[in-house]
């Protein structure tokens, strides 16, 4: 114990020494990490930047690349918003180091990650101690005309919040993973593709045909109309409130699924694995709900570890099946 005090103070007093050089040559120098390789932190500054931006049918995300076509591990921690406007514009406020590269390329309008991006934790060391950051301030902004009609628009990663506005699509693929927060609004898209690791929002929106998924996450769908959508839930809660529900289901691993002020149409499907599941003032002709050790109720019907009906038999029906949690139909 007395060499390993002795070692603690050995290994202090270098310090000592260490810092008192570093002042003594213009002072200790702030540095950054990119992974785990400590760079001399360099000086950055605030700009606004306008890119020159042509129509395009297919709009493409692509901030954890590089417009060479390498791969960025350290994506830009950049938040971006892309919404309804006069005409196709692209604008870019904050950090100089994380602008990224806007380009059309053939039919597409295309985002890469800038050239000194990086998705790191700051880490400083400097004469006045420790601190650590991470820069969520930097924000592009793309206009598309109103009432323009894409291809497609995807997202295949990216760091900051995600923000649709006003937009109609023919399919939207979104493939992200490191977002802070997503959300859709008054979105039309014939054909969806989604998988993230984020909250999602979806309000006053329209999509058709298609998946979305949440692994970590809770997913929000306000004011809107769905047909032919699956939504899988890993690990969050599915809420709906005011919404059209036609051919869709909601699968939940863990985590609760609420419906209220809701209208079915054709066949729909609540299943959860372990959360509850709360259904109030929704329009269906018919319910079926079967828990398998939970309480179960169905208007004025009750039971625990059963299947309640209401003409389960109608054309537009709602079906609630929890493996380990209550059903609650009000």
């Amino acid at each position: 114990m007395k060499n390993l005090f002795k070692a603690g103070w050995i290994v202090l007093l270098i310090g000592a020494v260490m810092t008192a050089i570093g002042v003594a040559k213009d002072g200790a120098k702030s540095i950054e990490f990119k992974g785990i390789k400590p760079v001399e932190l360099k000086e950055d500054k605030k700009i606004t930047k306008k890119y020159d931006v042509k129509e395009a049918k297919n709009l493409v995300m692509a901030l954890n690349k590089k417009a060479d076509g390498s791969n960025s591990y350290y994506s830009s921690i950049v938040n971006v918003e892309v919404r309804q406007g006069n005409d196709f514009s692209a604008k870019y406020i904050g950090s100089k180091n994380l602008a990224p590269v806007i380009k059309n390329e053939g039919d597409a309008l295309k985002i890469y990650a800038g050239k000194k991006s990086g998705n790191y934790r700051r880490v400083v060391f400097d004469f006045n101690g420790f601190r650590s950051s991470t820069d969520w301030t930097s924000r592009l902004v793309i206009t598309v005309p109103r009432d323009y009609k894409f291809s497609s628009v995807e997202n295949d990663g990216m760091n900051g919040d995600l923000t649709l506005s006003g937009l109609k699509t023919e399919n939207l693929k979104l493939h992200m993973y490191d977002v802070s927060d997503i959300m859709l609004n008054n979105i039309e898209a014939d054909k969806v593709d989604i998988d993230v690791s984020s909250d999602l929002k979806v309000n006053s929106s329209k999509l058709s045909y298609g998946m979305i998924k949440v692994d970590d996450g809770d997913l929000n769908l306000f004011d809107s109309e769905v047909n032919s959508i699956g939504f899988e839930l890993n690990d969050g809660d599915f809420s709906n409130s005011n919404t059209v529900m036609e051919k869709s289901s909601v699968k939940a691993n863990d985590g609760d699924i609420s419906a209220s002020n809701a209208t079915i149409k054709g066949r729909c499907q609540f299943i959860s694995q372990d959360g509850d599941i709360n259904v109030t003032n929704t329009q269906a002709d018919g319910y079926v709900s079967t828990t398998s050790s939970g309480d179960n109720l169905l208007h004025a019907k009750k039971g625990e570890a059963t299947t309640l009906e209401e003409n389960p038999n109608a054309a537009n029906i709602l079906v609630l099946m929890n493996s380990d949690g209550d059903n609650s139909v009000k």
